[in-house]
């Protein structure tokens, strides 16, 4: 997901930093879930199907569910980042707005 995400820069910098930051995120939650993975598989491989590894199996589903609803709830706030105009963007609107009142006084 990390390389999907990497190919898809556009070279605006609000753009890509919202990329980043996925990019960011989907590597943290999945490292977490796969940690998580890695030690399922050695316990059962020591133990097979006795407590020790089906205490840490259990929780297996739901951190999978988890980092997808993270992933979900994240590109959500992004979205909502990226539709927030920075302040730089409204300097210049302002700039441009002041800058039409003045012309149109002129006149």
């Amino acid at each position: 997901m990390g390389l999907l995400l990497r190919h898809r820069r556009t070279g605006y910098h609000k753009t890509d930093s919202v990329i980043n930051r996925m990019v960011a995120y989907a590597i943290s939650t999945g490292a977490v879930t796969s940690i998580l993975s890695c030690i399922c598989l050695v316990l059962f491989a020591i133990c097979g199907f006795s407590t020790g590894g089906l205490v840490v199996s259990m929780p297996l589903g739901l951190s999978y569910s988890i980092s997808m609803l993270t992933n979900l709830h994240m590109r959500t706030r992004l979205r909502a980042r990226l539709d927030t105009p920075s302040p730089l963007e409204l300097t210049a609107y302002s700039i441009t707005k002041r800058m039409g009142r003045t012309q149109g006084s002129s006149k």
